[in-house]
């Protein structure tokens, strides 16, 4: 540091202006204390997050075995059934390509599109699954699977197969994407 006098001093840059400032940051520094309205009774300690109710079931950590052992077969199995929902559209291929009178790379769009859907979710997914949490997120797609997988079978026309596709891949991207993410969360390295 250009400066070697008190770290939480603001600096003034040689030229007299103060276009930057300089602060020592480390492990010990001290945090600023938050300003306070004056005609508000809030004190610092006033300002500090809820303490919730229910927090040993907020932590993964403290969950039993059990409940982990759980979660986390449950967790394989989606994986298992977002693999089957992916490979499950090839064998079909000529059956739907003389169905619809489409040549098969027509039907070959959909495992495209299924892949398309499961590659942009997750960039929309993932933040939304670390604010609100993995488990709307994982209950949400997985209906939005099961609905289009269903969807899928019933499909009369390829416009409908094409967009359940999409929609199956967007329902499958969290369980592949998101997966190891919650076992990080409830398995200690």
């Amino acid at each position: 540091m250009p400066f070697d006098t008190n770290p939480h001093e603001v600096k003034v840059a040689p030229d007299g202006g103060m276009d930057t400032v300089d602060l020592e940051v480390t492990f010990d520094a001290t945090l600023p204390i938050p300003v306070l309205d004056t005609d508000n009774e809030a004190t610092p300690l006033d300002l500090r997050p809820p303490v919730h109710l229910n927090a040993k079931f907020r932590s993964p950590l403290t969950w039993s075995t059990s409940r982990r052992s759980i979660t986390l077969f449950l967790l394989c199995m989606a994986s298992i059934f977002t693999s089957v929902a992916a490979s499950a559209y090839s064998p079909t291929q000529e059956a739907m390509a003389s169905e619809w009178g489409v040549n098969r790379t027509a039907v070959l769009v959909g495992i495209t599109i299924f892949t398309t859907g499961f590659a942009f979710t997750p960039m929309i997914l993932a933040p939304i699954s670390e604010v609100w949490g993995r488990k709307l997120v994982f209950a949400s797609t997985g209906i939005v699977l099961v609905i289009c997988q269903i969807c899928s079978a019933e499909a009369k026309s390829y416009s409908g197969m094409m967009a359940a596709r999409f929609f199956a891949g967007v329902g499958c991207s969290s369980y592949s994407g998101m997966i190891g993410g919650t076992i990080s969360d409830i398995r200690v390295a």
